[in-house]
């Protein structure tokens, strides 16, 4: 099963793919979001009779395909930081573009073992694709990784080099996978 674009794993994100929001900035001390990122996620797999007509699987080729949610944002106030602090910003907001790319990745390799599988009734062809499906929500981790950073990388480096280092091992390699390599990390439980 195909991940689209071809270079979601790749894309390295800039300023200009988020849009640029009026926001307070932090008071003198305090903390304000500075940008949100989320990924979307579409998918073609089609159910379809196999060739004796008695049981179903799914169809051929199926596709994955990512985007920036339309909804991400970055506060201009972010532009009067100095540039080491935009740049660090960005990759910590590059992060959870991959986490979210990552699962897409996961999910898609998923739907290619079962590609040739097939099922008695649609029901059940329908439920284990749900639950594949459902990986895709990668909410608590992204949630777990703001909690972890307190969305400062620069205040926080430590933690930051440790999701950094995690996200890296599963980017670069196809074997690994995001879930469990994070649970070998330390960084996530398996309830996520």
């Amino acid at each position: 099963m195909p991940l689209a674009p071809a270079d979601a794993l790749t894309k390295k994100l800039k300023w200009d793919d988020f849009t640029h929001l009026d926001k307070d900035p932090p008071k003198p001390g305090g903390t304000a979001q500075a940008a949100l990122t989320d990924v979307d996620y579409s998918y073609t797999a089609a159910k379809v009779w196999s060739d004796d007509g008695k049981k179903y699987k799914m169809s051929q080729n199926p596709t994955i395909t990512t985007r920036m949610h339309p909804d991400c944002w970055v506060a201009n106030f972010v532009f009067d930081f100095p540039q080491a602090e935009q740049d660090e910003l960005l990759k910590h907001e590059q992060l959870h573009y991959q986490i979210g790319v990552l699962a897409a990745r996961d999910c898609a390799e998923g739907f290619n073992a079962l590609q040739n599988k097939e099922y008695d009734n649609t029901q059940d062809a329908t439920d284990e694709f749900n639950a594949l499906f459902a990986t895709l929500d990668v909410k608590k981790i992204q949630l777990k990784y703001d909690k972890d950073t307190h969305s400062q990388p620069r205040k926080f480096p430590v933690k930051q080099k440790a999701w950094a280092t995690a996200i890296g091992l599963v980017s670069a390699s196809k074997e690994k996978k995001l879930r469990p390599t994070l649970i070998a990390s330390s960084l996530i439980d398996d309830t996520m």
